[in-house]
């Protein structure tokens, strides 16, 4: 069965999980690790490096303490620099689509010097009188971090599988695993915050929020007779928390107002999901289920050693995995 590896990189850490079958109906998450970068050192950003040799270094001891089976690998990248517009188009091929991208949607991007990646996520195609119409969200980001992360995997003798854009991702596997057609996805990193709006399932808007939560800054309690850790508070206060949640509902009121009433929760996910703090302010805002993202188990029940309870920490690396 075909085994990969989906990875995450923050400034913290490089999260990662192994996945088997990701070409299939049933994926199998087997195992998931993390390498968590020296505090005092500036590694990596939100899908970025800064440090190589530190990060090739990394990218060693993770295969090493994790006990990762496979080479093949996948990258979930988001962050400050990617870009998300809308785009209609009347190709009807996806190969040819992608090689004209670049012409067809420069007109939805300020002008950058820097040479820029492309990629399209169709949501819905109609008839006119031009014809076969397809509409859909255009991704673009500078090329030059993904590339260098990708020379990184090669220089680790890593066999890089795909590129996934993480609200793109995560969408996909609420869609998979979840009943809910309507909602706003939430997805919370260090440096910026990936903002969905999703109507029957597909994404309708996507924006990337300059704004983080610092995963480094929870305050980890536990209740009375309850051996799991639960997150209290961000330790920067309330503050961080509420100036991030007024970029969400900005992002969110702006849709369509009868999709606004049509939402069925908000879901979170990243290493902030369950903060109850970030919960209850959003909750507060839209009234509605606040429900943070996170896979149980692994499926290997009958290895008690590989049965690990994954965190929120690794969610979007699993679901990354689990196609």
């Amino acid at each position: 069965m075909s085994k990969i590896v989906a990875m995450e990189i923050s400034p913290q850490a490089i999260r990662a999980a192994e996945v088997a079958g990701y070409k299939g109906k049933n994926p199998k998450l087997l195992r998931t690790g993390e390498f968590r970068f020296d505090e005092e050192l500036q590694i990596a950003g939100d899908s970025a490096v800064y440090d190589f040799a530190e990060f090739d270094s990394a990218l060693k001891q993770l295969w090493v303490n994790s006990g990762f089976t496979t080479k093949r690998v996948s990258l979930l990248v988001s962050g400050k620099r990617f870009i998300v517009r809308p785009h209609l188009t009347t190709q009807v091929s996806m190969d040819v689509l992608r090689k004209v991208l670049p012409y067809e949607a420069a007109g939805a991007f300020p002008e950058q010097s820097e040479e820029l990646l492309y990629d399209f996520y169709p949501t819905h195609s109609f008839e006119d009188r031009a014809g076969t119409q397809t509409e859909g969200l255009v991704v673009t980001t500078p090329a030059e971090p993904i590339s260098e992360i990708a020379m990184a995997f090669k220089r680790a003798k890593l066999e890089l599988e795909y590129v996934d854009f993480t609200p793109l991702a995560v969408t996909r596997w609420i869609r998979n695993n979840r009943p809910e057609q309507n909602y706003a996805l939430v997805n919370i990193r260090d440096e910026s915050t990936d903002i969905a709006v999703v109507e029957h399932g597909m994404p309708r808007t996507i924006r990337v929020v300059p704004k983080g939560l610092n995963s480094s800054r929870r305050k980890f309690d536990r209740e009375e007779g309850d051996s799991s850790p639960l997150l209290r508070r961000d330790l920067l206060g309330e503050n961080a928390v509420r100036v991030l949640v007024q970029d969400i509902g900005l992002t969110v009121t702006t849709q369509a107002d009868e999709i606004a009433s049509e939402l069925e929760c908000v879901f979170t996910s990243g290493p902030r999901a369950a903060d109850s703090e970030l919960r209850a302010v959003i909750g507060e805002l839209f009234d509605l289920p606040v429900e943070p993202l996170f896979i149980e188990s692994t499926n290997e029940p009958e290895n008690r050693e590989l049965n690990l309870i994954p965190s929120f920490d690794e969610f979007v690396a699993m679901a990354g995995g689990m196609r």
